[in-house]
């Protein structure tokens, strides 16, 4: 009994502390993995998305403790991981374009700071910013590209410039690819022209108005319409892409209540009514309420073509006027006509 009893207490107390060590040691093993996730992963995710506040990037959910952003994150960091794996996961992303040039830019980075496969990541870098130019490209329109590509992002962190979307990042992350393709252009060149979706407002009317697109106006004539606060007509307005979607959905609003009632009204935003929003042969029949002088004419000034030609002219005059003040002055203290029209 002297030798069986302390042997057996001897194995149990070590089948105990083996019971006791596993899930210490497994404890300890997943707060290492997130110690490095913290140190290492997180600023680098904050440096190239522009993210502020990172706490979220370490806080896990109960129920889904890893989403599929982070798992392409880890494939995309990973240089074992194969192409073939990220496009895998990238397709089960919620948002992938957004995805796409968020990995480009990572894969960019990395193409600046690996001592070793820079090749590789600049060659990555590269076929996923095509992945988000396809995407692109499968909109049936340009109005459907434009609302894509100006929609912000929900769960946009406070960072640069607030909340984000498509186009901002692809400027921000300098992706040429896409700002080259067809839509992005023809996005930039309505914000050229003031029809800008983040400076819409039905309420106080804001954003309802641009510059016309099939003609586009001269230098000369938004500058005369510009001096002479818009009561001649020298320049010809339209309603925005954001007031006509907006008057769109009001008529589909409109029609749905009157026809199949309050119900299908709130199953309207269900489906969202994808197929005919943005279809160009819906667009004939919106009926734009017209909008106050006051709001045109804020809506002209805020343009920026409109302030570019202004600044422009502005200068030209400030040189024109110091040029003649050199060579025509005189050198008398009194001040002159021109002297008191240059000041």
């Amino acid at each position: 009994r002297g030798v069986g009893g302390p042997g057996l207490s001897r194995s149990s107390s070590l089948s105990s502390m083996d019971d006791g060590t596993a899930p210490s040691r497994e404890a300890r093993r997943k707060a290492r993995q997130l110690q490095i996730y913290r140190e290492y992963v997180t600023p680098f995710i904050a440096q190239v998305c522009g993210y502020k506040e990172v706490t979220f990037l370490t806080t896990a959910q109960p129920k889904s403790p890893w989403t599929t952003v982070d798992l392409l994150y880890w494939a995309v960091l990973n240089p074992h991981a194969e192409e073939d794996l990220v496009r895998v996961l990238w397709t089960h992303c919620h948002e992938p374009i957004r995805m796409a040039l968020v990995a480009s830019h990572m894969t960019a980075e990395l193409a600046k700071v690996a001592r070793f496969h820079a090749q590789r990541y600049e060659r990555l870098a590269v076929r996923y910013e095509s992945w988000a130019t396809g995407c692109l490209q499968q909109c049936t329109n340009e109005h459907e590209a434009r609302w894509l590509l100006q929609r912000p992002f929900d769960d946009w962190p406070p960072g640069r410039g607030g909340s984000s979307t498509l186009i901002l990042l692809s400027i921000r992350n300098k992706k040429k690819a896409l700002l080259a393709h067809e839509h992005a252009q023809g996005l930039l060149d309505a914000w050229w022209r003031g029809d800008i979706v983040e400076r819409f407002d039905s309420e106080s009317e804001t954003g309802v108005r641009c510059l016309k697109e099939d003609n586009e106006p001269h230098f000369i004539f938004v500058l005369l319409h510009a001096v002479t606060f818009c009561f001649f007509g020298f320049i010809t307005m339209e309603p925005t892409l954001a007031c006509k979607v907006h008057a769109k959905r009001k008529q589909e609003e409109a029609k749905a209540t009157e026809e199949r009632g309050m119900l299908n009204k709130r199953s309207l935003y269900r489906t969202g009514n994808a197929a005919n929003l943005f279809a160009l042969d819906t667009w004939d029949d919106i009926v734009v309420e017209e909008p106050s002088f006051l709001a045109i004419f804020c809506d002209f000034y805020a343009t920026p073509k409109t302030k570019f030609v202004l600044r422009t002219a502005s200068y030209v005059l400030f040189l024109f006027l110091y040029g003649a003040v050199l060579m025509f002055d005189d050198g008398s203290p009194d001040l002159s006509k021109l002297e008191i029209a240059f000041f």
